[in-house]
């Protein structure tokens, strides 16, 4: 677990950096770079010219343990491996009703419910896949979920049969483990989660239209899943509506409300009870420089998205942008930040592009799906911070982006 926590802790070094992410007053798109994207000939992903991709593993793929790749991939976090390899850690969205998408065997053959993890070692020099294989199973509706000091965190978006929980999945283990729930995190409609290294706090997000934004508090350090679980309020404001009353060039105070955590779906009612904040559709989470930024998909004065910044040291909540136009940014989702501290967006929306926001406001398209309205999911940077993994969701297709990442910005 020591080897895993250093892991985590060098990922966060080495793609974030301190200081990196100004983004002050930074609450819409300052300006917006056209390059015209290549087109794909196989008709995968169109790129910005200056980068490229190989494709990981498609749906049906055969495995390493002899089981095929199961489809509907969305969230992914990556990890050191040895040498110059790399873990990817990747969730499948197969909904109870979806078992065709299982792939021929790994969930279909081995369990009850059809969604879980796959773990994926992959060569990044030479950028081939080394292994691949089922980790977690018996869940359903693997969306989003993060990395962190024990390995990566697995978030089931549903209620279903029981459903709605996060799961732990150590990257060292290579072999489809038993089902480790971390129940002290609340059963909800869960999206994603992120861990603030410094004192192991969880920070939550929920895929509603009425949903809260959670944190989690250890009592100690070393004993992570033992606490209370608590919701977001702005101080002063009972029930504050974040997608229509939120002052874009505001910084708000914030304070938090404790929760009953009892497995059962009524979280955000006890919260905004007691005052907790309204966000529409908390989706893609990531801590970055000592903040947690995190994504309400169709938040907003269009419904578009919204990207807010939390700083738990001041103890203040701010945004980062929001969509004033659906062909600018549309329904961000997963995010993710780069080697040079830029913001990665992967749009659920629209045309579905992964975009780039630099700190001084320039917009930049990296990506289009060439299967337009069909969803990018799962962006996340290896720990060299050279390579950028991405799903094709309703394609089933992991990719790996190649390119000047350090000098986004430029471009």
């Amino acid at each position: 677990m020591a080897l895993v926590r250093r892991a985590f802790l060098k990922s966060l070094i080495s793609i974030g950096g301190a200081g990196l992410l100004p983004w002050e007053a930074l609450a819409s798109i300052t300006s917006q770079k056209n390059t015209p994207l290549k087109k794909d000939p196989l008709k995968v992903l169109h790129l910005h010219p200056q980068f490229e991709y190989s494709i990981v593993q498609k749906i049906d793929d055969r495995m390493s343990d002899k089981l095929s790749a199961p489809g509907v991939p969305d969230g992914m976090g990556c990890f050191p491996g040895t040498g110059e390899q790399v873990i990817l850690m990747r969730n499948h969205e197969i909904s109870f009703y979806q078992w065709h998408l299982a792939g021929a065997g790994p969930f279909k053959l081995r369990a009850n419910f059809p969604g879980g993890v796959t773990r994926l070692v992959w060569d990044e020099k030479k950028r081939y896949l080394v292994d691949s294989r089922q980790t977690l199973k018996n869940t359903l509706r693997n969306c989003s979920g993060g990395i962190s000091p024990w390995g990566w965190l697995s978030c089931e978006e549903t209620l279903m049969f029981g459903h709605g929980h996060v799961y732990l999945c150590p990257t060292d283990r290579n072999d489809c483990m038993k089902t480790q729930i971390i129940k002290s995190y609340g059963r909800m409609n869960h999206e994603a989660v992120c861990i603030d290294p410094r004192d192991n706090y969880a920070y939550l997000s929920e895929d509603r239209d009425d949903s809260c934004f959670y944190r989690f508090v250890p009592k100690i350090k070393n004993k992570p899943f033992v606490g209370k679980l608590q919701a977001l309020a702005i101080k002063g404001e009972k029930k504050f509506i974040t997608y229509s009353k939120f002052d874009a060039k505001k910084r708000y105070q914030v304070e938090w409300v404790d929760l009953d955590n009892q497995d059962k779906d009524d979280l955000r009612f006890q919260g905004q009870k007691l005052g907790a904040a309204v966000f529409k559709r908390g989706e893609g989470i990531f801590f970055d420089s000592n903040k947690v930024y995190f994504c309400c998909t169709t938040g907003g004065p269009i419904e578009k998205g919204q990207v807010f910044r939390y700083s738990p040291d001041k103890e203040e909540i701010d945004l980062v942008v929001q969509s004033e136009d659906p062909k600018t940014l549309n329904m961000p989702d997963n995010i993710c930040i780069s080697p040079n501290g830029d913001l990665v967006m992967a749009e659920d929306g629209g045309d579905c592009h992964i975009r780039v926001l630099t700190s001084s406001g320039k917009l930049i398209t990296l990506a289009q799906n060439v299967n337009i309205r069909n969803e990018i999911a799962g962006v996340c940077f290896s720990p060299s911070g050279k390579t950028l993994f991405c799903n094709l969701q309703q394609e089933g297709i992991t990719v790996a982006l190649h390119g000047p990442f350090h000098r986004l910005r430029d471009l």
